[in-house]
């Protein structure tokens, strides 16, 4: 409180915290997402590959892409990733 004050009055004078760097990372595919999501859930890459409607070779290709642009060293890792990034909602309703 007093800090702000005094930044509003002497605003050249105080020197700014400084902010935490924005993670970097290429964006997910709206794909890959979809697949995050569903990682997310704890489905398996054969549900995963069932519900999309893709093989589970291409759903290990996403998943792969998903690990190196967050990036991840785990299915867990990921998911927690996409949390603390936004990408994801754990209480958003998966669809078919």
């Amino acid at each position: 409180m007093i800090a702000d004050t005094l930044a509003h009055t002497f605003p050249h004078r105080l020197p700014q915290p400084p902010r935490p760097p924005m993670p970097s990372f290429e964006p997910l595919t709206p794909r890959e997402l979809e697949v995050l999501q569903w990682v997310s859930s704890g489905k398996s890459n054969a549900e995963i590959s069932m519900v999309l409607g893709i093989s589970v070779c291409t759903v290990r290709v996403h998943i792969q892409s998903i690990f190196n642009k967050l990036p991840a060293n785990n299915r867990t890792h990921a998911a927690a990733r996409g949390a603390q990034l936004g990408l994801i909602d754990f209480g958003a309703p998966l669809h078919t």
